[in-house]
């Protein structure tokens, strides 16, 4: 970004924009509050599990519900109760026979 800014030769138009987004991106993140902020990482995680369990790739999908019950256990965050509780549900749902990915594929 400073070779953006000081407009030494060089520096393309694509740098520039790319620069430019990472600072935007910075100033967003920084200004959000740290609640915010777990709450999106978390429901990223809780998302992609549930993704990865409707495409049938139930090992991919534990793996993430695993990833955000381990996120959570490390932030000390006021909410983590109910997170905690959808994510163990995603786990619950993925042991349960009538979810499995060879049940599925028998049903095609």
């Amino acid at each position: 970004l400073a070779l953006c800014r000081g407009g030494e030769e060089g520096c393309s138009l694509a740098d520039c924009r790319h620069a430019a987004a990472a600072d935007i991106t910075q100033v967003v993140f920084s200004s959000w509050p740290s609640s915010r902020f777990v709450a999106m990482q978390a429901r990223i995680l809780l998302q992609l599990g549930a993704l990865y369990d409707s495409f049938g790739a139930a090992q991919w999908a534990d793996w993430y519900f695993e990833c955000g019950l381990r996120f959570l256990s490390d932030c000390h965050w006021h909410c983590t109760e109910r997170w905690r509780l959808r994510f163990h549900t995603g786990r619950a749902r993925l042991a349960l026979p009538s979810f499995s990915c060879c049940s599925l594929q028998r049903a095609r």
